[in-house]
């Protein structure tokens, strides 16, 4: 006879920001965030809780995370906050990626998403 055991895993971080991408482009919104965050949280990086707040990245575990894939979550989480209509929330997420890039990553992908972050302060300034 066979013995099933069954033991609770942790969906994979990256599982957790697909299911969060398939909710956010059907236009569920506040499942994505629910499903950002908690991709997020399992990588050990808590966001922001106020809106305009930079993401704390002076622990060693975050900028652990930051190397890996919380750097497609958080962009993902911004741009979702931008379709929420919560600029100034999408923004801190932002530019704690930048302070997080500029330091850990090549130098095309910072001035990408300075570009991008441009682009979007002049939407949300201007517009």
């Amino acid at each position: 006879t066979h013995t099933h055991t069954h033991t609770h895993t942790q969906a994979p971080s990256e599982l957790l920001n697909n299911i969060a991408a398939l909710y956010h482009k059907r236009g569920l919104l506040a499942q994505a965030q629910v499903f950002y965050t908690k991709a997020l949280k399992q990588l050990g990086v808590k966001p922001p809780s106020d809106a305009g707040e930079l993401l704390d990245v002076d622990t060693p575990d975050v900028q652990a995370a930051l190397r890996g894939s919380a750097v497609s979550i958080l962009y993902n989480m911004a741009r979702l906050n931008e379709d929420m209509r919560r600029p100034a929330y999408a923004e801190g997420l932002y530019r704690s990626l930048c302070v997080e890039l500029e330091t850990y990553t090549h130098v095309s992908t910072t001035q990408h998403v300075h570009a991008y972050t441009s682009v979007y302060e002049h939407a949300y300034m201007h517009g």
